[in-house]
């Protein structure tokens, strides 16, 4: 287990976590295993889990096609036992049915500028540096 990463928990009803897997014990065989996600009526069955990196952004998918992006560190880190929060607001029959993982959007203020010159044909700037003498 990459210990840099978090177990990323999501259920149907679009409630989600973060895990920390030093909650996580090593059992032997024959052990009734630990609890992961608490199931109850009002979070509904799990929906997908995964070992993330905070730096990331959620993209998750309901059963009707919608799509949301967030990043993962906006979801608190919970224990075992936790519902957790509401991740993604569902309406009607819609379930949350997946979701992944992807890089984080870069804003493009943050982007490098383009200095790609396009060369203009602008006779009148010329003509002027030439009389000035100026290059």
């Amino acid at each position: 287990v990459d210990e840099a990463k978090k177990l990323l928990v999501l259920t149907e009803n679009g409630y989600g976590k973060l895990v920390e897997f030093s909650n996580f014990n090593a059992h032997s065989r024959g052990t009734m295993g630990v609890i992961c996600q608490k199931i109850t009526e009002k979070t509904g069955m799990l929906a997908g889990i995964g070992a993330v990196n905070t730096e990331d952004d959620l993209m998750a998918i309901t059963s009707e096609g919608i799509i949301i992006r967030l990043p993962i560190s906006d979801i608190p880190v919970y224990g075992n036992g936790a519902s957790g929060v509401i991740v993604m607001r569902l309406g009607g029959d819609s379930n949350l049915v997946n979701f992944t993982t992807i890089a984080p959007a870069v804003l493009e203020e943050e982007a490098p500028a383009d200095t790609t010159e396009i060369p203009t044909n602008d006779s009148e700037t010329t003509e002027t540096t030439e009389e000035s003498g100026e290059n």
